[in-house]
This record gives C-alpha cells, sequence and structure tokens, in this order.
C-alpha cells in the first residue's frame, strides 16, 4: 500500500462527496466557491502542536471571569483546572472556529 496515493484517493473522494450537493445559484458565489476548491482550501493543513507537559494553565473561574464563558460556569465547574489545550479550544470555541483536540488520555 502506498500512502500517498491512499492519502489522494480518500481526499479525492471527499472532495466528489462535498462536491456533490453544492448547488450554488449565483454565479459569482459559485465561481468563488469552485476556485477556492480548485486552490485546494477544502481541508486547510493542519496545526499540530506538541505538548508534552499537559501544561495547567488555569480555572474555570479565571476564564469566566475574562468574559469568555457564561460567568455561572465558574460555580458550576468550582475548582476545576484547566489545561492550555483545553483553554484554547474554549477560546476557538467561543470564536465560532473549527478545531481538533487529541490528547493522551492521562494514563501513564
Amino acid at each position: 500500500m502506498n500512502i500517498f496515493q491512499t492519502h489522494a484517493r480518500i481526499f479525492n473522494d471527499y472532495a466528489t462527496y462535498i462536491s456533490s450537493f453544492l448547488n450554488i445559484a449565483d454565479p459569482g458565489i459559485k465561481n468563488h466557491v469552485e476556485a477556492e476548491l480548485t486552490q485546494g482550501k477544502l481541508c486547510p493543513e493542519p496545526l499540530l502542536q506538541f505538548n508534552p507537559s499537559f501544561e495547567m494553565t488555569g480555572s474555570i473561574s479565571e476564564v469566566a471571569q475574562t468574559g469568555v464563558i457564561h460567568k455561572e460556569l465558574a460555580d458550576i465547574f468550582k475548582g476545576y483546572k484547566l489545561y492550555h489545550h483545553q483553554v484554547q479550544a474554549i477560546q476557538l470555541g467561543t470564536q465560532n472556529r473549527d478545531f481538533v483536540v487529541t490528547s493522551g488520555t492521562g494514563f501513564r
């Protein structure tokens, strides 16, 4: 098995799937979307960050004080500590930005 061929096949299948239900009536918008897809904008490059120490960043209370999340969450999750990647995920999620977080299970 050639991993690059497999990747290309999966990507092409996904692009075909996505394109199959695009039905854009406005010619200007349709041309723009097609141009973006042709330039590879279907799947942006992944952002990989390595954080082997899983640094603690703060608490729900501290994040709530910044206004990023509702202040009552500090009472619901009282004393709950957050890792750096969790704070980043909360910030991205509340900005309606896409993100994927993967981390270990905590077992050593």
